[in-house]
């Protein structure tokens, strides 16, 4: 008898037991009928389509070049099904990510919902502090330069036209790449540190006008001429050197005898070596 009762008990328990599953598989079915019909609703309706987008923060990039990135951002869709270029479908991180993958000038991309048909999209555009230069050899054994606009961080960010002078600051060496726009001159951490110490030493009473990170480990920096007759000087330093030391022992060398001339600051020397720790070598001109 307590055999058979207990028979009992289990088919009713399963009976329940199929019933629930029954009630909550109907219920995410409709639930998901509720969602497909939504998203049909808001992807293919007219209500929340946008219709105007506007752009500002631009100095360089083209409006249109931008609106064409985004405007392509916006027609995926959805699970391959549902389309994005509404208000309320809309990947803010997909346009953020395809502006900043598409052009590299720019730092910061900000996207905002205006209102039910129109988005706003803030663009903050590198600045370029220098330039990043290398040379390569042609057929006829002549050396081409090619630079590229280089910001505030080392980032690459885009080609920089030929231009004469020193318009911009140069860098050399560092990176190896053969594209190296949106990649970095030097880590981060360590090009802050340069440009920086690069930056100062005009307090010293002379003009640098190029830096090279050297790959056999030297750091030189070229000065430019204090008049019409002089020739570049270059001061070279060790890579891994602590530069708050290799600025002192550059003004205790300015401050040398050899550095003045009829009591004017005109600076002549072909080099300044400082790799030999605190012992200073140098050539004038």
């Amino acid at each position: 008898m307590l055999f058979g009762r207990h028979r009992i008990v289990s088919k009713k328990h399963r009976d329940k037991q199929k019933s629930l599953r029954v009630i909550i598989l109907a219920v995410i079915l409709v639930l998901l009928l509720f969602i497909i019909l939504f998203f049909s609703w808001v992807g293919y309706g007219q209500k929340f389509k946008i219709k105007n987008i506007e752009v500002s923060g631009l100095s360089t990039l083209s409006k249109s070049s931008v609106l064409e990135t985004v405007e392509n951002t916006l027609n995926r869709k959805l699970f391959f099904i549902f389309p994005r270029d509404n208000t309320v479908l809309i990947s803010k991180r997909g346009i953020v990510s395809d502006i900043k993958n598409t052009f590299k000038q720019s730092s910061r991309v900000d996207v905002s919902l205006k209102d039910l048909n129109s988005i706003e999209i803030d663009i903050e555009e590198r600045k370029p502090i220098g330039v990043w230069c290398t040379s390569r050899r042609l057929i006829t054994e002549v050396f081409v330069e090619k630079c590229y606009f280089i910001d505030s961080t080392g980032y690459v960010f885009s080609d920089a036209p030929k231009f004469s002078g020193n318009l911009f600051f140069k860098y050399y060496g560092g990176n190896t790449n053969e594209s190296p726009v949106g990649s970095r001159y030097l880590p981060e951490k360590v090009f802050r540190e340069r440009a920086f110490f690069i930056a100062s030493i005009p307090n010293l009473g002379i003009n640098p006008i190029s830096y090279k990170w050297g790959e056999n480990g030297d750091s030189t920096i070229v000065v430019a001429p204090q008049n019409e007759k002089g020739l570049d000087g270059k001061i070279i330093f060790n890579n891994d050197d602590e530069l708050g030391a290799v600025y002192d022992y550059i003004s205790s060398a300015l401050l040398h005898e050899d550095f003045k001339y009829l009591d004017q600051r005109i600076i002549k020397f072909e080099y300044i070596d400082l790799r030999s720790g605190n012992k200073i070598f140098y050539k004038m001109d």
